[in-house]
């Protein structure tokens, strides 16, 4: 599975590599997993970070799964 996305600074990736998008404030990572991939928001950075992160994975067969964790 290749994952193709549009936008600036953003290409095709293959398993095992990530794409991180946001600012010092905000980071998303896709995460290409070979199986399935993990889109992670990570909401810790910043001056007003929280402790959590939302996982939404996707998986090859187009099921979407959600975790919110710390």
């Amino acid at each position: 599975m290749v994952i193709k996305m549009q936008g600036p600074n953003l290409g095709s990736i293959g398993p095992g590599q990530t794409i991180n998008i946001g600012t010092p404030d905000h980071l998303t990572q896709i995460q290409h997993r070979g199986d399935h991939v993990d889109i992670v928001d990570h909401f810790d950075h910043g001056k007003d970070g929280v402790p959590a992160h939302i996982v939404t994975s996707i998986g090859h067969d187009g099921s979407i799964d959600t975790d919110i964790g710390s």
